[in-house]
Parts: structure tokens; C-alpha cells; sequence
């Protein structure tokens, strides 16, 4: 059953003004409401940011709405040109400047929602480790095996990644957000013990094949689950927390290689995964139900038991209005998904930026880091490669922690641009080293893990945060699922290609192996410099009205290069009386 129709027959929130709807139609828009007291912003700033962002935890999405940072400003700096607030907005010259600095929405980090978000987290650690355990066991695991097969080992991950993806928005509806996820950790502790006892590479292969279905479907649970439990203020932050979880579990297979990675160790080190699903497991009790699922399924005083014990305090039926109308907003389109869609412009450019950085970000070659590093390194005559591949995951932790920062600073164009554009630079530094390492191997092999450093922290700080948090923005709030769905499966096919066929690239190019992935940055930087538009600090309703203004100008540019010869006055209105005919109704749609 559709989110619209569980939610058809909710009540709208208490200020909610749809009289204008029919009864079963979704708000379109967030009411406009005028409010005297602070208490009564507080709340209709929760009711803004429900409206504002979608219900997941992503790394980068703001603690306040895009009104409220806009009115902040303008205190703030009074100089500074006048912004325009919609007319709903907050009505800042009823709040003195002391007020609205103090002022804190309800959505603070309670014990309940600490323990149920941090619980779902494990999930994102299990796949981080995972993903990262299998690096530098090559040698050590059923020696004598091909490098075909050890190829498998490694890239079936992402075949169960994919299956797990796509499972996981049915298993989460169907077994409950809590259910999902108790799921995917008996998934986790079954894989760990036949990586354990596998007696030979096709046994091994399978239990890839299972722990990285968990891991995919755990890419779809984590983020809902505490998506769903947080209230949205928090969204960002806890996405980064998850993130977090998920580059802290490469570094501790990293770590944990160095004494493991043994012929003798290397079953205790895949068997690790058992022990986060263990621990999630036994303190499954404080893992929640989420509020928003119990809604859909009509359950409202066990949300709102739920909720109460999340937020810690008594009266959460604002709350509970306000996701109510939010969810009901977010309902998948009756038109179809973005596929559906796609002869709306918008829409086209949303789907070819989100798939398009989501492919970079693969094919950038980041993950031939994380799988191959060690092997890297043992090839260009690192004395000790599995240290330096400790020091990329140290350097990945620590870029996590300061993209956290840089994401609430910067545009996210801009971390985009410095992004790609470090990590294009690091590879050209890569390939120098590996092509004339040999006239001088100490000084080059210290070049090439500095750049390895470099290029991961570049990822870390744009490429790998933003395009997921693009995926959501660039979309009205009915497609942003289909959309994010889309992006998933592309994401993992080529972190399935790289993984798969990096080895092969890597014997074929030899010192050009890093090639290719220099290739795909430099055509990223300049998709992202040419065709990107800003989206922070921005409505949906700003940033459709961007990429209407931005498919405009190409559309127009697209028309003038067919006249190379020029156009005369009157063909120039023709052909923009033409233009406006032909776009005008699917830009405004």
C-alpha cells in the first residue's frame, strides 16, 4: 500500500489550511501561518523543517529551515541586502534578536534516541568493516587461489549490495524499520560464521554474497530508521554520526589486518562481523519502533508511546500532526517515479546530475582504494603496506569528522568543485609516482601514499557526502524516493565494476592504471562547474525554479546553435515565441 493511502485518512495537522485540496490529495505546499510567541514559532519551525527535508539521515542536511537562517541573517547583519521571506515566514520583527538566538526548536538528543540511533548504526559499521576486511588478505586467504577468484571475493560484495538495496524498502515496510534490521544483523551473524568455517573460495564467495545483501539492505534500513525516530533538526548531524560509523569500520579492519591477516587469523578477522550483530541483537529491546511507521499502519497511541519516550516529554501530538502532513506531502507521485518522468526537463536534470555524481563517485577509483590499497602499496615496495594502508583509513576517519564542519560552511558546488579537483590532482600525482618511482622508490613511494591521503580526504569532504545529500534536494518530494532508488542501483553496479575488474586494469595499464579514474574526475569537475546549480540554503520550490532557469538557458543555447549563420529580429522572436511553446508548459510543470 502507497504512503498516500495509509495516510489518506489522517488529520491534518491543527494549523494545516487545504480547503483548496480534494480530501485524498496530499499537501503540496507547507501552509502559510502567522504566529506571536516564541513557543508558536518553535513549533512551526519543526513544521517547516518536516516539510523541508525528507525523512532520512543524510550528512549535510541543515539543524534549522532555509526561513529561519534567512531571518536570522538579516538580524545579523542589517547592512547587509534585504532578502526577500515568504510571506509565511517568520515574523522576525515580532522576536527580539535575544529570543531568536536562544531560541532552540524541540530536537534535542535524548538517552532513547542516542541508544535506538547508535543501535541501527552498528549495521553501517558492519558494512564499513566489511567492505574494508578484505584488504590485504589476498595472500593469506586459501593460498594458491586465482586472482579471478580472489576478483569475486571481493566484487560479490556489491552483487548482494545491490540485491540487499533493492529488497530493502519492501522488507522495511513489511517487517517494520525495527524487524528490518534485526533482520539484516542475523544476516550479518549467519555470514560471519560461515566466513569462519568456510572450507574452501566458493564457500567464502557465498558468505560475501550475504553479508554484502545485509549490507545493502542496511543502506536503506539505517537511514529511514533514524531518519524516521530523529526529529529533523537532527537528520544531519546523525547522518553524519552513521557515516562516521561506516569509514570508523574500514579503519578498524585495517587495524584489526595487522595482526589478523594470517593464514592462521585471517577466519577470527572475517568473523568479527559477529560480534556488532550480537550486540545489536541483545539491546534490541531499546531499539524502537519507529513513530512514522506506526502511523502508516494506523497505530497512532503506539506512536505516540514511541514518540514519547524518544522526545522525552508528554505532549508530542503537534509532532505527530506534523508527520502526519509531511509524510502525506512526501507520498510517491500517482504520476510514477522519476522514469516516468522524464520529459519533464527538471526532472531529466535532477536524474542526469544525481546518477551522474553517484557514477563519478564509483568511478572516481575510491574503492579501488579501499579494496586493493595494500596491494597497491606491496607493489610499488612500501616497506610495510598494510601501515600505509592504516594511515588512508586514520586520514579517512579524520576527513569524515571535518566534512561535518565544511558542509554547514560551504556550498555545496563549491565543496564539490574542491573536491573533484583534489582528487583529480591526487591521481595525476599518483600516476606520476607510479610511472617514475623507479629512478627514485623511497621519495616516490612517500609521494604516492601522501597522495592516496589526499585523494581519500578530497572524496570524504564532497564527492562521497554530497551526492547522496543531491539526490534528495534536486527533487520535488514525490520523487525523491524513485530517484534515490535509481541513483542506488548505478552506485552499486560500479562499485561492483571496480571492484570486479580494477585488478585486470590495474595488470593491463600497468603504472596508467590510475588513468582512467583520472579521465572520470576530469570530466565530473567540469560537469559540476558547467551544469551544476547551488542548492544550499535553498527551498525545493527555489532550487526547481533554478534548474527551470537553468535548463532554459541551455534549451536557448541549444536553439541558436542550430542558426550558426545568426538570426534576425524577428527570427529571434519566432524562435523564442517557439522556445517558450515547446518548454514553457514542462518547466512550469
Amino acid at each position: 500500500m502507497s504512503t498516500e493511502k495509509l495516510f489518506k485518512k489522517a488529520p491534518l495537522h491543527k494549523y494545516a489550511s487545504t480547503s483548496d485540496l480534494p480530501s485524498d490529495h496530499p499537501p503540496t505546499a507547507m501552509p502559510a501561518l502567522k504566529y506571536k510567541s516564541t513557543t508558536d514559532i518553535r513549533s512551526k519551525e519543526v513544521q517547516r523543517l518536516y516539510f523541508e527535508l525528507p525523512f532520512t539521515a543524510t550528512m549535510g542536511m541543515p539543524r534549522e529551515s532555509v526561513y529561519r537562517r534567512r531571518s536570522r541573517m538579516s538580524i545579523l547583519l542589517p547592512s547587509a541586502p534585504k532578502l526577500e521571506l515568504p510571506e509565511e515566514s517568520v515574523l522576525i520583527e515580532e522576536v527580539e534578536p535575544e529570543e531568536l538566538e536562544h531560541e532552540i526548536a524541540t530536537g534535542k538528543l535524548t538517552p532513547s534516541l542516542a541508544v535506538a540511533s547508535l543501535l541501527a548504526m552498528q549495521s553501517t559499521l558492519q558494512f564499513g568493516f566489511n567492505s574494508g576486511v578484505i584488504n590485504g588478505c589476498e595472500a593469506v586467504v586459501f593460498p594458491g587461489h586465482t586472482p579471478l577468484e580472489w576478483s569475486v571475493v571481493v566484487s560479490i560484495f556489491c552483487v548482494g549490495g545491490l540485491m540487499g538495496a533493492f529488497a530493502g524498502g519492501h522488507l522495511s515496510n513489511a517487517l517494520g524499520r525495527r524487524g528490518a534490521l534485526m533482520l539484516a544483523s542475523y544476516v550479518f551473524l549467519a555470514s560471519g560464521v560461515i566466513m569462519f568455517f568456510a572450507p574452501s573460495v566458493a564457500w567464502l564467495i557465498f558468505a560475501r554474497l550475504l553479508v554484502g545483501t545485509a549490507a545493502g539492505a542496511s543502506t536503506v534500513f539505517v537511514p529511514i530508521y533514524v531518519g524516521e525516530i530523529a526529529p529533523p533538526m537532527l537528520r544531519g548531524i546523525l547522518g553524519a554520526l552513521s557515516q562516521f560509523h561506516l569509514v570508523f569500520g574500514i579503519l578498524v579492519a585495517n587495524v584489526m589486518s595487522l595482526s589478523l591477516a594470517t593464514e592462521d587469523g585471517w577466519r577470527y578477522l572475517f568473523a568479527f562481523t559477529c560480534v556488532p550483530a550480537i550486540i545489536q541483537l541483545a539491546l534490541s529491546p531499546w531499539l524502537l519502533e519507529s513513530p512514522r511507521l506506526l502511523l502508516m499502519r494506523g497505530q497512532r497511541a503506539e506512536a505516540a508511546a514511541a514518540l514519547t519516550q524518544l522526545r522525552a516529554v508528554d505532549d508530542v501530538d503537534d509532532e505527530i500532526n506534523a508527520i502526519i502532513d509531511a509524510s502525506r506531502f512526501e507520498a510517491p507521485s500517482r504520476a510514477g517515479g522519476v522514469l516516468s518522468n522524464l520529459d519533464n526537463p527538471r526532472v531529466l536534470y535532477g536524474l542526469l546530475v544525481g546518477c551522474g555524481l553517484h557514477l563519478a563517485q564509483q568511478l572516481s577509483g575510491i574503492n579501488a582504494v579501499f579494496y586493493y590499497s595494500t596491494s597497491f602499496f606491496d607493489a610499488i615496495g612500501l616497506e610495510d603496506p598494510r601501515m600505509g594502508t592504516i594511515l588512508v583509513g586514520a586520514v579517512n576517519v579524520l576527513a569524515t569528522v571535518a566534512a561535518i564542519y565544511l558542509m554547514d560552511a560551504f556550498g555545496h558546488k563549491s565543496l564539490l568543485l574542491w573536491s573533484v579537483g583534489g582528487m583529480l590532482v591526487s591521481s595525476v600525482v599518483v600516476t606520476l609516482a607510479l610511472v617514475f618511482g623507479a629512478a627514485a622508490p623511497a621519495a616516490w613511494n612517500a609521494v604516492s601514499v601522501v597522495a592516496i591521503m589526499a585523494f581519500v580526504s578530497f572524496f570524504e569532504i564532497g564527492l562521497g557526502p554530497v551526492a547522496w545529500l543531491l539526490t534528495g534536494l534536486l527533487f520535488q518530494a514525490k520523487l525523491r524516493s524513485s530517484a534515490s532508488a535509481v541513483a542506488t542501483v548505478l552506485n552499486w553496479i560500479s562499485n561492483f565494476m571496480v571492484g570486479m575488474f580494477y585488478p585486470m586494469l590495474a595488470t593491463a595499464l600497468g603504472a596508467y592504471s590510475w588513468l582512467p579514474f583520472t579521465g572520470v574526475l576530469a570530466v565530473t569537475f567540469a560537469g559540476v562547474a558547467w551544469g551544476l546549480i547551488e542548492t544550499r540554503d535553498k527551498t525545493i520550490e527555489e532550487i526547481q525554479d533554478d534548474i527551470g532557469a537553468r535548463v532554459d538557458r541551455s534549451s536557448a543555447a541549444a536553439a541558436v546553435s542550430q542558426h550558426p549563420g545568426g538570426v534576425g529580429g524577428g527570427e529571434s522572436k519566432g524562435l523564442k515565441k517557439a522556445f517558450q511553446a515547446g518548454y514553457g508548459a514542462a518547466l512550469k510543470a
